[in-house]
C-alpha cells in the first residue's frame, strides 16, 4: 500500500513538474495589454487639452457660459440628436431645450463654437438692434461651393454666404434691389408653379382618412426646389 501511494505521489509530482515547466516555457501572448491603461490616460489628457484650447479666448479668459446642453469633446452638443432628439423633429427638440435651459441657451458645435437660440422677445429685439457692420453668419456650404465652381455665372457666393467687407459691399448695393416689389414679383410665377405641383402631389398622396404619409419629407423636397429656383434665377 505504501509502495503504491509513493508510486502515485511520484507520478503526480512528475506530472506536476512537467506542467510547470510547460507553463514557464510557453510563448508570450500575441497582444500585450499592459500598456492599454497608459494609452487611455494619454488620450483623456489629449482630449482635455484640446477642449481647453478650443474654449480659451485670446486674452486667456474663459467666456461666460450660457445655459445649455452638455458638450462632448469633438462632438459638441450634437450627440443629443443621436440619442435624445430626432433630426426630423427639430421643433420638438428645441421646445424641450427651451423648457430645460430657459429662453436663451447655447449649443456647442463640433468645432467648439457656440450656437445661441433665443425665444425671449426682449432679448431678440436687443440682438436685432445691436449695430453690427460686418456680422458673421455660417454660410450655406452647398451654395457656396456651387457658385465658386461657376465663376462664369456668379461674381460672388451671394449676400447670404459672403462675409466681412465683401458682404457689406453687396448689402450696400443690393438691399434696395432685393427688397423692391418688382424683384419679388419676378419670382412669384415660378414659385406658384412649384406650389401648385405640391398641392396636386398632396391630393394624390392623401389616404382615405385624409392623412399624408411622409409629409415632412415632401415639405423638405418642395423647400429644396424653391431654394434651387431662387439660387439659379
Amino acid at each position: 500500500m505504501r509502495i503504491s501511494l509513493l508510486y502515485i505521489r511520484r507520478r503526480l509530482g512528475l506530472r506536476l513538474s512537467i506542467v510547470t515547466i510547460d507553463r514557464l516555457s510557453a510563448p508570450p501572448p500575441l497582444v500585450d495589454w499592459s500598456g492599454v491603461p497608459t494609452l487611455i490616460l494619454a488620450l483623456v489628457a489629449l482630449v482635455m487639452a484640446v477642449t481647453a484650447l478650443l474654449t480659451k479666448t485670446v486674452d486667456g479668459k474663459r467666456p461666460t457660459r450660457l445655459p445649455g446642453p452638455p458638450a462632448l469633446p469633438f462632438l459638441g452638443s450634437r450627440w443629443l440628436f443621436w440619442s435624445r432628439y430626432k433630426m426630423n423633429k427639430l421643433h420638438e427638440a428645441y421646445e424641450d431645450m427651451f423648457r430645460r435651459y430657459g429662453p436663451v441657451f447655447a449649443e456647442t458645435t463640433p468645432g467648439g463654437g457656440l450656437l445661441v437660440s433665443i425665444a425671449d422677445r426682449t432679448a431678440l429685439e436687443a440682438v436685432l438692434k445691436t449695430p453690427a457692420r460686418r456680422p458673421f453668419r455660417p454660410p450655406t456650404e452647398i451654395v457656396q461651393v456651387y457658385r465658386r465652381s461657376r465663376p462664369d455665372r456668379y461674381a460672388s457666393t451671394g449676400i447670404v454666404n459672403e462675409q466681412g467687407e465683401k458682404w457689406h459691399h453687396l448689402r450696400r448695393h443690393l438691399t434696395s434691389e432685393l427688397t423692391s416689389p418688382q424683384t419679388i414679383q419676378g419670382f412669384v410665377p415660378e414659385l406658384n408653379n412649384i406650389c401648385d405641383d405640391f398641392i396636386n402631389l398632396l391630393r394624390n398622396s392623401r389616404r382615405s382618412d385624409g392623412s399624408v404619409v411622409g409629409f415632412d419629407q415632401l415639405t423638405n423636397r418642395v423647400g429644396l426646389e424653391c431654394k434651387y429656383k431662387l439660387m439659379i434665377k
